[in-house]
């Protein structure tokens, strides 16, 4: 299935942005709960999503595509199919896995901190840190995690999406749009009149 050539079905990109974004929410609060935290309210909206994770995979996807076929937009970066070529690939894949959540997470960071005052996470304790908003450790995370993630479950994520009837995308992608939307709003006044975000637990 290309999803280059559904890229007009917004509704679909919507969905898998969606559902990475939950499965994110799911990895933050099972790291939380396994370093001792408990369960601890993850970001900005209180709906169940960590948006952070959803943009940078399917950004990572519409730039580079999948690890075993790195391109750039539609231009494929190695062409021989060698097992030298591979190994090049797949760390082109990591450098990019690494450094496109980092600009992600950082400008964000930078973002809540100018607009908001308010840390949705920081890196203060971990060495080679920028201003707290990100670190080499978890950089190197992030590398880490979408390269498996986009080799190994991507693409039943993706046909999971496509799974779903088109009405009932269409449904799903404007109810949690207008969610999403209401529960911005919200946060952000509430967190310029309070100085700081609503944490339900």
């Amino acid at each position: 299935m290309s999803f280059a050539k559904e890229k007009g079905k917004i509704k679909y990109v919507f969905l898998l942005f969606l559902l990475i974004s939950f499965i994110g929410f799911l990895l933050e609060s099972v790291y939380c709960f396994g370093i001792g935290k408990g369960f601890h309210d993850r970001g900005f909206l209180l709906l169940p999503i960590c948006p952070i994770y959803g943009i940078s995979v399917c950004l990572m996807y519409f730039f580079f595509s999948v690890p075993d076929r790195v391109r750039f937009f539609s231009k494929p970066l190695f062409e021989t199919p060698t097992s030298r070529q591979k190994l090049k690939k797949y760390t082109a894949y990591f450098v990019f896995a690494t450094l496109f959540p980092t600009i992600v997470e950082l400008v964000t960071g930078f973002v809540l901190d100018q607009l908001f005052g308010i840390f949705l996470w920081e890196y203060f304790d971990y060495p080679l840190n920028l201003h707290g908003y990100v670190c080499l450790e978890i950089s190197i995370s992030w590398g880490i995690l979408i390269t498996l993630f986009m080799k190994f479950v991507f693409g039943r994520a993706l046909r999971f999406v496509y799974r779903t009837p088109p009405k009932a995308a269409l449904v799903i992608t404007i109810v949690f749009a207008v969610l999403m939307a209401a529960d911005f709003l919200f946060n952000m006044i509430y967190t310029l009149l309070t100085g700081s975000n609503l944490v339900l637990y």
